[in-house]
């Protein structure tokens, strides 16, 4: 990886929340091969404009809920990684009436994907027991919708710690009105330089203080 930071975080960090903005799509593939050689008790979610399963279809269908399939997404991975360390099946499959007309079955959908993020979450909250960190690489997609699906993971009461690696720039704190660092406690390391605080953080170390 030619940004050492990440490297260096990656295998010292134990329990802050961090973000890596605006990296190199070459070092965001070696990330995810990093941490899949080097910490396999880590969870690692990729995100790539070459997606597999079928994200790319539920994206074209329902453009306007791209929030909902990006939950649905993350919460699946969570728990088929999760159920695939503890030797469980989660079946996280659903079958749709066809008596029921397309708004109602978007309704359901809707619903279903929430209860899946719920259960998801769950899941971490029963693992606390096993440190381990959540890895969310996203190559290739500067979509702010995908961080707006990732952030509920960079909440205070998740055990364990998030580091978000992207190539855009949706948690710099220049941007105006970035609820982001208003709202989470993270570290953002922007492109090459040292880990900042955001918004949130700095509030909360003064608290402390």
């Amino acid at each position: 990886m030619k940004n050492t930071n990440l490297k260096k975080e990656i295998d010292n960090n134990k329990g802050a929340n961090v973000v890596f903005t605006r990296q190199s799509a070459r070092d965001l593939k070696k990330v995810a091969y990093y941490i899949q050689e080097n910490h396999p008790n880590d969870l690692c979610i990729q995100f790539s404009s070459f997606m597999c399963h079928n994200l790319e279809d539920y994206l074209r269908r329902y453009p306007k809920q791209h929030i909902l399939v990006w939950k649905n997404y993350i919460a699946e991975q969570i728990i088929w990684k999760l159920s695939d360390k503890s030797k469980t099946d989660i079946d996280t499959s659903f079958h749709v009436k066809k008596h029921l007309t397309d708004k109602a079955i978007l309704i359901l959908q809707e619903q279903i994907i929430l209860m899946k993020e719920k259960q998801a979450f769950a899941l971490l909250k029963e693992g606390k027991q096993t440190p381990f960190r959540l890895h969310f690489v996203m190559n290739g997609l500067n979509d702010e919708v995908l961080c707006q699906a990732v952030n509920p993971y960079l909440r205070e009461n998740i055990s364990q710690p998030a580091m978000v690696y992207t190539s855009s720039d949706a948690y710099l704190e220049d941007q105006r009105d970035n609820s982001y660092s208003a709202s989470y406690d993270y570290l953002v390391f922007d492109e090459y330089q040292d880990g900042v605080p955001s918004q949130y953080r700095k509030r909360k170390q003064r608290i402390i203080r």
